[in-house]
């Protein structure tokens, strides 16, 4: 593992650590709080990268649920640069997993709210491991600062508390998760809301659907309906659990990849497949806002590939993802 940037966590009292918080403030001398900045004034340093490593915990035979919780201030406002995470890892058939976030969607947390608040993160692949192990992250990103090279001197950044593991017995199941840019653009979108990517003839037409990959933007990668996100013409989500190493436990069973006809066409087949267990499914329905009526589901019977509606409209929007 490299060594991060930055100084050391430390615990200090809170009431050397005031915030603006009043609600639940952690402003006491035997409220102990977790601090990553500069020892001596508090501040963030210079290309920060810096966690809190936990020891490993053993996880018991027979678990359904493994739950990461913990207190956190943010104070990482926009353009300073600093992001806020937790990742963990599993020891599993012999050898540690790589490290990965807590959050199914790999989500990052910024913002500068100036307030404690309490989050948490099922950790699906662990259910089934022999122990886990987490580290919660402060970390410079300079593509995300206001130069786009220096990361702020902000006071506090993130500090931490309550670093909690909950454990429920039972059997486990596989989680889902959705990082928010990865999601569809709202489907009130009609075609004539002009913005970047589309010319004012393409929005009058009714035709536009605006973004960094717009109508007008000429080429495989442009979008030509409402069912799309910034980052492509899909819908990515996570599927984890703690079935198997590296993914075996989710029974997928075939994908695509981007590079192959621009991910429209099939490009791997698993060969590990079980159809006796059948595979992940994503059932969807999209509203059209001029009849202003929801399309009819797609009907399937496992085993089975799913059959879409009938209509040429909804199929070209369901073909997408």
């Amino acid at each position: 593992m490299a060594p991060g940037v930055g100084t050391l966590w430390q615990l200090v009292a809170g009431s050397n650590l005031p915030t603006p918080d009043y609600c639940t403030p952690k402003n006491s001398g035997s409220d102990l709080v977790f601090l990553g900045a500069n020892g001596s004034n508090f501040e963030t340093v210079p290309h920060q990268a810096n966690a809190i490593v936990s020891c490993t915990f053993p996880i018991p035979a027979g678990t359904a649920s493994v739950f990461a919780l913990w207190s956190e201030y943010l104070d990482l406002p926009r353009y300073s640069g600093y992001v806020q995470f937790a990742e963990y890892r599993c020891h599993k058939d012999g050898s540690w997993s790589n490290w990965r976030n807590t959050e199914g969607g790999g989500t990052r947390r910024v913002g500068g709210g100036q307030a404690w608040g309490l989050a948490g993160s099922e950790l699906a692949e662990a259910t089934q491991a022999d122990s886990v192990q987490l580290r919660y992250s402060t970390r410079c990103v300079p593509e995300i600062s206001a130069d786009l090279h220096n990361c702020a001197a902000i006071p506090y950044g993130v500090l931490y508390d309550n670093l909690r593991l909950q454990i429920t017995t039972g059997v486990s199941a596989p989680i889902f998760g959705v990082y928010p840019a990865f999601v569809a653009q709202s489907t009130f979108v009609d075609g004539t809301i002009g913005g970047v990517g589309c010319s004012a003839g393409t929005a009058a037409a009714g035709q536009c659907w605006p973004g960094v990959r717009g109508s007008d933007g000429g080429g495989a990668a442009a979008v030509h309906d409402n069912f799309n996100s910034p980052l492509g013409d899909s819908i990515v989500l996570s599927i984890t659990t703690g079935l198997r190493k590296n993914g075996k436990g989710i029974n997928w069973h075939h994908a695509f990849d981007k590079n192959v006809n621009f991910g429209l066409t099939i490009a791997h087949t698993n060969p590990n497949y079980v159809a006796a267990f059948d595979k992940p499914r994503v059932i969807y329905r999209l509203f059209d806002p001029t009849s202003k009526t929801w399309s009819p589901s797609p009907t399937f019977t496992p085993g089975t590939t799913p059959t879409p509606p009938a209509s040429p409209a909804q199929r070209s929007e369901i073909r997408s993802p």
